[in-house]
């Protein structure tokens, strides 16, 4: 149940990630057309101008992971998953704190 929790934790937090993402797409985008004289609603400029400066810390939830290494990675019995768990939990968040 705890490894779960943590995974819907982070489903949540992937999700938001991406929202965040795609609204400083959206803000380059903008300012793309904005510095190419396309016509813009002038309106926009200090939300997108926030969209596009801001700085997202990435939050890794590992509690899920730190639970199942605990208990022994083998209760993955799916050799693929479990490599998947292993190299998205000690490689990629650890490139990504970095």
């Amino acid at each position: 149940m705890e490894i779960r929790n943590g995974l819907d934790l982070d489903l949540i937090d992937i999700g938001l990630n991406i929202e965040c993402h795609e609204r400083e797409i959206r803000a380059g985008q903008f300012f793309r057309k904005y510095l190419n004289n396309h016509k813009v609603n002038q309106d926009s400029v200090f939300d997108y101008h926030d969209h596009l400066l801001i700085n997202y810390i990435s939050i890794q939830n590992k509690s899920a992971y730190e639970s199942l290494k605990a208990k022994g990675l083998e209760i993955v019995r799916d050799d693929s998953i479990r490599l998947k768990i292993i190299s998205l939990y000690d490689v990629s968040y650890e490139i990504i704190e970095n």
